[in-house]
């Protein structure tokens, strides 16, 4: 059996009888893959073929059709996002469901792992979600391609244990560093 390459774009293959390791992730902020109907509450997940295309705020797939409607009850799909701001509108029910399960599962945390994430000063609200429920003892893993000395202390202000590594998102899964962290999760 040769050497199994993790690709993170794709679904990881499980070659062994192993249960595979979960690992939580939690994205606050949305993302224009999302979309959102406003009627039934359904939250859909695009997958990575498809195109956003912002003009008509919908997607086109790999077939050429356009997904702008819900497929449970055929009304307008909406895009649910966040938009870097000082100023947070907690409208959609979804957003709050998602920052209480952030707090409980930050609570429980004995570590964080932040891959990629500027930490920009907008973000006010995600600084005090993790300072109000996350142990500062802790231990905080920062994967960033960026060094930038004011992106390294906005870490340091949560935790007495940072851990900051510079490095793309690719070559931290090849690194020892996501291999501990399997290893400890499992």
């Amino acid at each position: 059996m040769g050497k199994l390459t993790i690709d993170p774009k794709q679904p990881v293959a499980v070659l062994e009888k192993k249960t595979p390791t979960r690992i939580k992730l939690i994205k606050i902020h949305g993302s224009l893959n999302w979309k959102y109907c406003d009627c039934c509450a359904q939250v859909g997940l695009t997958p990575w073929q498809h195109q956003f295309n912002l003009k008509s705020d919908s997607f086109e797939s790999f077939i050429d059709r356009q997904i702008t409607t819900c497929p449970f009850d055929q009304n307008k799909l909406s895009s649910l996002i966040q938009v870097p701001s000082h100023i947070k509108t907690n409208h959609n029910f979804i957003f709050n469901k998602l920052y209480g399960e952030a707090g409980y599962t930050i609570r429980n945390a004995k570590r964080l792992i932040f891959v990629g994430y500027s930490f920009p000063e907008a973000d006010v609200h995600i600084r005090a979600l993790i300072k109000r429920n996350f142990n500062p003892k802790n231990e905080i893993i920062v994967i960033n391609k960026s060094s930038a000395k004011d992106l390294i202390h906005r870490y340091e202000s949560l935790s007495e244990n940072v851990n900051y590594q510079e490095m793309t998102f690719e070559r931290f899964l090849k690194s020892r560093i996501f291999k501990g962290i399997l290893k400890k999760n499992s």
